[in-house]
């Protein structure tokens, strides 16, 4: 899964899944262009652990906004 992730829920400490699809990764890097209606927080790959990892810590970082 591929996900974009708004605020936390302040009760809950959930975040907001502003998108999720699934998308096949076959090479070391890949590049994807997501375009969603509201403010992303962080985005992540496997963001919700279905899968076995060694370091699922790594799955989701903060989004930085560049400057157009």
């Amino acid at each position: 899964d591929i996900a974009v992730l708004g605020e936390e829920d302040p009760e809950t400490g959930v975040p907001e899944v502003i998108y999720v699809a699934k998308e096949r990764i076959d090479q070391a890097e890949s590049q994807f262009t997501i375009n969603v209606d509201r403010q992303p927080v962080s985005v992540g790959i496997d963001p919700f652990n279905k899968m076995i990892d060694r370091n699922p810590d790594d799955n989701v970082t903060r989004v930085s906004i560049a400057e157009e």
